[in-house]
């Protein structure tokens, strides 16, 4: 079984996502030559596959919890807060 720091691989895995899941950070980690934890920034979100995702769900291609944590991974939050706040700014000048 592959180890890091004397720890199986699994271990770090699975600290990685109790640390994200108590913290609210985006969990994409890796382990580097070192063995220590990394955290790389998500790209901004595609709005065309968010909808490909959706329109899968439409047609009853996939199922509702695919569907959900497709939206989540593929940045479907950023992309509302990025549109919530555009909205907020324009409300602004009136």
């Amino acid at each position: 079984m592959p180890t890091v720091e004397g720890r199986a691989v699994f271990e770090w895995r699975a600290a990685c996502l109790h640390y994200a899941s108590i913290s609210g950070d985006t969990l994409l980690s890796t382990l580097d030559g070192a063995g220590s934890l990394t955290w790389m920034d998500r790209p901004a979100p595609d709005p065309r596959k968010l909808l490909d995702h959706w329109e899968e769900w439409e047609r009853g291609e996939t199922p509702p919890g695919r569907v959900m944590s497709d939206l989540k991974t593929g940045g479907l939050r950023e992309l509302l807060q990025d549109v919530a706040a555009a909205a907020a700014g324009d409300g602004e000048g009136s």
